[in-house]
């Protein structure tokens, strides 16, 4: 993983977000929020 990036992880069925220490703030908000893409396939 790059400093500005992020990976996911899938453990059991679940997801897991990491975030490199440079990763900008208004990215891992994105990732975060409710209606993001990632957030709604795990929902399910």
């Amino acid at each position: 993983m790059s400093k500005g990036g992020y990976v996911v992880v899938m453990r059991e069925g679940k997801t897991q977000q990491f975030f490199g220490d440079a990763c900008p703030e208004w990215r891992k908000q994105a990732k975060l929020a409710d209606t993001s893409r990632s957030a709604r396939r795990t929902a399910a």
